[in-house]
Parts: structure tokens; C-alpha cells; sequence
């Protein structure tokens, strides 16, 4: 019998039809595209056909920490915004550049494989990034939601005093961006911008907050999208005290959810959110004894019954399994999440050590995986979880 050459006719792809051709690279792994896009601006613009976009199989869940620019590492060279992937093969972290300007150097939301950057000097533009396609748009908000300055002030962080939150729709590609403000000498406006009319529309205001501390100004952390709807953990603090609340929004419905501790305590405390695996998480790694059996957060007692129909509380055999992996070297300090896939940064437990350490913890497969060491010093909140996906058009 003739021996068949085990080598495929390279010609045999130039003869395919090009439905077919696209049917057969739809069904290739994302990492398989990326490298056959890098060849030539022809085939990138084949991988952008709808077929593939929309065909394709989703990308795996992925961390990444965003640098704002400026020294990697103590005495190190300037380096531009950039994002920083792990590679597990090298055990190291590979940089990319962002191609838009220096200035958008604020990661301020993410869903749906799409990034939003915005800047401290005019935190009314934004800059819609897709990683993976490299594509951008900047869109510009109607009118602020931050009260009037001086000239020439600007916030020292005004994304703190806002609230800002990315969906997108996993079957359409469909984006929107909401906006809205929450400062106390400011507009209580709430505006959103949906990709499939490329324009913005105002929604329902910001709830009013209960407060009973001096300041009643309110400081919202990075919001998260979860089933579609939206999520932010904002706190008002005075001397030693903090009143938390957790603030939804129903983006179908234009409805607003609070709710809020009845009672100040005392700072300091590490609580945050994410959304793992279907459900927002209420964590606070500063203290074991804070997961509590009946509660879930000590300090959370008195958001009372409402907190289990608006929030889940992470299950106990996995806060033993995050608290036993560092085997007493490092401490948790906090978690991010994309999908399945539930990231943990620890912090060393030893004087003047400033490195952090990563864990992956796969709901699916109920394994634990070290990420690769870090040789720079991030700052935790720099990191951020996303799922690669080319089906947002931006």
C-alpha cells in the first residue's frame, strides 16, 4: 500500500470555499487564532468575519494585573500603560502596551472581554478596549456627574465618588456603560450608553443613602456585572468608623437596590466583592473567625435577612482551602473572580517583604493553581479578571 504524505497540501486551503473555511476556524482554540492572526493583515481581518466572532469558542478566564505607567519595579525604567498577562509555560508575565493614550490610565470596569479606561484629568471621556481584536472607542458622557470645580482643580480620585459599570450581552456582543453619580454636592444623574444605538440615554437616579455618620460622602470600589445586572460595595467612613452598603442595579428593568448596615463599625476592614461563578461573593480576608456560619461576615450582621436574597456568601470548605494553601508564609488580602475561576492574592507574612503571591482556585475541577511569581510589586486593586471573547464589536 502506498504510503500517504502525513503533510497537508498548504495549496488545499487557497481551493476551500471561504463559508468553509471560516466553519473550520471557528472550531479552532482561541489561543490557535491569535497566532493565525498574527501572520498577516489578511488573515487578522478573517478572523474578525462574523462567523468566527460569533461562532468561536469562548476564551478561558484570565487574570492580569494593569500597570498605570511609570516604573515597573523600584528604580526601573519607564514603562507606558500596560497590561500584564501570566505565561504559565515561562512562569513569568508577558507585557502588552495599550495603544491609546498615556492619560486613560484608570481601569475602571470590565465585563464581557471588553476593558473601560478613563483618566483623573477628564474623567468625563472613556475608552472601550477589546484586548484580544485590539480595537478602542472613546465616548464622552452627555454632561458630568460630578459636581462643578474651581478652575483648574480637578478630583483626586473621582472615580471614587462615582459609579461605574460595564455589561455585555454574551450572545450579541451587545455593550452598555453606565454612569452615574453619587457625590454629595454633585448630580444624582445616572446615564447609560448601549453599543447598539451608539448613544447615551439617562435612567433611573441613584437612590438616596441613609447615613449617620459626619461626612455622608460615600466611596464606591470598581463595580462588577453579574447576571446581567450590576454591582458596587460603596462606604462613608468618619474617624474610626464605617457604615458599608452594597448598591444593585437591574439593567433591564431600570430598578435600584441598597442595602446598607444599620450601624457603623469600627475600621479597619477588608471587605470587598466579586462575582464568582454566578453569584456576588462577600469577602473579608483579614480575619478567619469573620466567616461566619449563620452570617457569613461578622461585621454584616445588621444588612439582616435582605443580604441572602441580594448576595451569596461564600461557603466555608472553600475559605479553609484559601486560608490552608499559603501554608503560613502569606496572608489572603483579596480576591477577583471571572467565571469559574476565583483569584486570591496573598500577602507575606514576613517583615518588610513586600511580594504577593497568586492562587486560582477552578470551582469546575476543585484544584488550586499557582500562578507564576511576581518579580514587580503590584498594588492588589490593580488586578482584574476577564474572559477573552472577540464578539464584542467595539
Amino acid at each position: 500500500m502506498e504510503e500517504r504524505n502525513a503533510e497537508l497540501d498548504p495549496e488545499l486551503w487557497d481551493r476551500l470555499p471561504p463559508e468553509l473555511l471560516e466553519k473550520v476556524l471557528a472550531k479552532l482554540p482561541l489561543t490557535s487564532l491569535l497566532s493565525f492572526r498574527a501572520v498577516c493583515s489578511q488573515w487578522k481581518s478573517m478572523i474578525e468575519s462574523p462567523r468566527i466572532v460569533y461562532e468561536g469558542p469562548p476564551g478561558k478566564p484570565v487574570l492580569f494585573y494593569h500597570h498605570p505607567g511609570g516604573p515597573l519595579v523600584a528604580g526601573g525604567d519607564r514603562l507606558p500603560p500596560s497590561l500584564l498577562f501570566p505565561n504559565y509555560g515561562s512562569k513569568s508575565w508577558k507585557r502588552e502596551s495599550l495603544p491609546f493614550s498615556d492619560e486613560k490610565n484608570n481601569l475602571v470596569a470590565s465585563d464581557g472581554g471588553l476593558l473601560v479606561f478613563s483618566s483623573d484629568y477628564n474623567p468625563d471621556t472613556f475608552i472601550i478596549y477589546n484586548p484580544l481584536s485590539k480595537r478602542w472607542r472613546e465616548i464622552q458622557l452627555p454632561s458630568s456627574v460630578l459636581p462643578r470645580l474651581p478652575r483648574g482643580a480637578i478630583f483626586q480620585d473621582p472615580f471614587s465618588v462615582m459609579l461605574v459599570g460595564l455589561t455585555v450581552n454574551r450572545d450579541t456582543g451587545v455593550y452598555k456603560l453606565l454612569v452615574a453619580g453619587i457625590h454629595e454636592d454633585g448630580p444624582r444623574d445616572a446615564l447609560i450608553y448601549d453599543s447598539s444605538l451608539k448613544d447615551w440615554q439617562r435612567c433611573a437616579s441613584v437612590p438616596p443613602m441613609a447615613t449617620s455618620l459626619t461626612n455622608g460622602e460615600w466611596i464606591s470600589e470598581r463595580g462588577l456585572c453579574c447576571g446581567g445586572n450590576l454591582y458596587w460595595h460603596v462606604y462613608e467612613s468618619s474617624s474610626n468608623q464605617i457604615i458599608k452598603a452594597l448598591l444593585k442595579y437591574y439593567v433591564e428593568t431600570n430598578v435600584w437596590a441598597v442595602v446598607q448596615e444599620l450601624t457603623p463599625c469600627d475600621l479597619p476592614s477588608d471587605f470587598h466583592i466579586t462575582a464568582h461563578d454566578g453569584n456576588i461573593l462577600l469577602l473579608d480576608w483579614s480575619d478567619r473567625d469573620n466567616f461566619d456560619e449563620n452570617v457569613g461576615l461578622s461585621d454584616l450582621q445588621s444588612l439582616g435577612l435582605e443580604v441572602r436574597q441580594l448576595i451569596h456568601v461564600e461557603n466555608l470548605g472553600l475559605v479553609d482551602l484559601i486560608f490552608d494553601a499559603s501554608e503560613g508564609t502569606h496572608h489572603p488580602s483579596k480576591s477577583i473572580a471571572e467565571g469559574e475561576c476565583l483569584y486570591t492574592v496573598y500577602d507575606s507574612l514576613a517583615f518588610e517583604d513586600l511580594s504577593h503571591k497568586v492562587v486560582e482556585y477552578n470551582s469546575r475541577t476543585n484544584v488550586l493553581t499557582w500562578l507564576p511569581p511576581m518579580d514587580f510589586i503590584p498594588n492588589p486593586y490593580s488586578l482584574c479578571a476577564f474572559a477573552p471573547s472577540l464578539k464584542p464589536l467595539v
